[in-house]
């Protein structure tokens, strides 16, 4: 209920401030996001620049990449989890085309290839270096 109560506010031209940790929450209703942290601004944009600013991938595989022979354009953004399990928690658009190229022409076979923006979350978590203040 207040959560429609803000957006009503919000369409009809009102300035609503949200402050709030629930972050998951504050994505449901906010169109414009500031994210501090020990009283510094981290990042103040809307919402969509501040989600598309931190694209992430995540790369199921069914042997473990090589990285030796992947050039570093690629492998300097990925994290293997596990083996088999890889993640680039910033991506720029272009290296998701590059990933997927470079994966044909080594004929890895790809489990599961997913791309996105991050939630805020996410972003939070980037910029604080995970941390909680």
């Amino acid at each position: 209920m207040i959560r429609s109560i803000i957006r009503d506010l919000a369409d009809r031209g009102c300035t609503v401030i949200l402050a709030t940790h629930e972050l998951d929450e504050a994505e449901k209703v906010c169109d414009r996001v500031v994210i501090f942290d020990r009283g510094r601004v981290l990042v103040d944009g809307s919402l969509d620049d501040v989600r598309k600013a931190r694209r992430g991938v995540h790369l199921r595989t069914v042997r473990p990449l090589d990285f030796d022979r992947m050039p570093t354009t690629l492998s300097d953004f990925m994290v293997e989890n596990a083996p088999g399990d890889h993640s680039v928690d910033e991506a720029p658009q272009s290296y998701i085309a590059a990933l997927a190229v470079w994966l044909s022409e080594q004929g890895v076979d790809v489990i599961e290839m997913r791309t996105g923006l991050a939630t805020l979350e996410e972003v939070f978590r980037t910029l604080t270096d995970g941390t909680e203040s």
